[in-house]
């Protein structure tokens, strides 16, 4: 038993030893490697035998010469399908880094090439007023200058407000503090007595720094309550 395992080891090591042999050859899966075995053979087997403590290679060997190259011809072949798929693994892109690639430049597209804009807060504290006439809102003001915004096309006021109860109609416009005057175009109104956001026509701004201030009125004396306003600036 004890001399059975230790010609499998030295099989073992015969094998280890010709396959570092054979890619020392530079031999391809498709060659004969039988032929190539023949010429380096005994030398390996007395090698592998001294290394496992043999003194000599035993004559009584379990299995034949032919049977042993068959049996390196199969592992040297299994080894070679593993050492020709890693220059596949390694050449593999990660799926992951694509993706995240691909999503990064889509999102710079869309904006480079969406419209431009800009936003300047007016107010954002709520107030109101039930003033039948136009009249200013406590904390809705701001200061414009227009040199700020070079080449844009146009202004729109954008407010969320609702008339109490839904009793008349709210109106609400930006006001030139600056000028006195109001602003064309930038006219909101709602019935409604729920808090929705409304968007003026569009406008321009006179020239210059100006002060601003938003105006509302109601028809009915009922309150006319604001929660944010804001001016959008389009390119």
């Amino acid at each position: 038993m004890h001399r059975i395992l230790l010609m499998v080891g030295g099989l073992i090591l015969i094998a280890g030893a010709l396959i570092a042999i054979l890619a020392r050859l530079n031999i391809k899966p498709a060659q004969d490697v039988k032929s190539k075995v023949e010429g380096v053979f005994p030398d390996q087997l007395t090698d592998a035998g001294k290394a496992i403590g043999l003194k000599e290679i035993p004559k009584d060997i379990p299995i034949g010469r032919e049977e042993f190259l068959e049996i390196l011809e199969a592992s040297i072949s299994a080894v070679n399908k593993r050492v020709d798929a890693i220059p596949k693994l390694s050449q593999t892109t990660p799926v992951t880094n694509q993706t995240q690639t691909a999503t990064t430049q889509t999102a710079t597209t869309t904006s480079s090439s969406g419209p431009k804009v800009a936003y300047i807060p007016v107010g954002n504290t709520g107030s109101g007023t039930s003033s039948t006439d136009f009249s200013s809102v406590s904390g809705h003001e701001v200061t414009i200058d227009t040199g700020s915004y070079p080449g844009y096309k146009q202004m729109v006021l954008e407010v969320n407000f609702r008339i109490f109860q839904g009793n008349g109609t709210g109106e609400v416009r930006l006001f030139n503090k600056t000028d006195g005057t109001g602003v064309t175009n930038s006219s909101l109104s709602t019935t409604s007595q729920d808090y929705s956001t409304k968007t003026s026509s569009g406008f321009t701004l006179a020239g210059g720094s100006k002060t601003y201030t938003v105006q509302v009125k109601s028809s009915t004396g009922y309150s006319v309550d604001l929660q944010w306003s804001r001016i959008k600036v389009e390119f």
